[in-house]
């Protein structure tokens, strides 16, 4: 049974990082746990600024927008983020394109709105969630090759791209 995020045009990402992230040692359950119950649990309703959600990771790492094109060879996942199983992270393994996505994208593609990735950037897409999630919406749409996400993203260093917040179309 997939458990989906109550509808709204941004998913709040329950992702923290540094002092989530040890960098040798893995996340952090702890801290993970505290910014889950402050922003899921709490509501989106108890948002400081309109446009905003609890919990959305705003502040934290500078993201910028990532389209995908559903369809072609795009692949989903969803695993457990520790060993307790206190949340669980959601991947998408895209391919790379070549130019900006205004551009145009095949299917199964991701690029930056003003430039194409580069061949030393991640093409995995990594959306930490509660607990028992184990899909979201852009599971679903992505499987359309007519359909498009813009992930707001920042490369970790680890061989992944962050999510802290996403949207169903193109920015553009």
């Amino acid at each position: 049974m997939s458990v989906y995020y109550p509808y709204n045009p941004y998913y709040p990402p329950y992702t923290y990082d540094d002092g989530i992230t040890n960098r040798t040692t893995g996340p952090n359950s702890d801290l993970y746990q505290a910014g889950y119950q402050d922003g899921y649990q709490a509501g989106y309703q108890d948002a400081q600024q309109p446009g905003q959600y609890v919990g959305e990771e705003t502040s934290i790492r500078q993201s910028y927008p990532l389209v995908v094109r559903g369809g072609g060879a795009l692949s989903f996942s969803a695993q457990p983020g520790n060993q307790q199983g206190d949340f669980n992270i959601l991947e998408l393994f895209f391919k790379g394109g070549q130019r900006p996505a205004p551009s145009g994208l095949a299917p199964g593609e991701g690029s930056w709105v003003d430039r194409g990735l580069r061949e030393n950037e991640p093409t995995i897409i990594h959306q930490w969630v509660p607990a028992g999630v184990t899909s979201a919406r852009w599971f679903d749409d992505l499987r359309d090759p007519n359909k498009y996400w813009t992930f707001y993203v920042y490369n970790t260093g680890q061989g992944v791209m962050r999510v802290t917040h996403a949207f169903p179309g193109k920015p553009f």
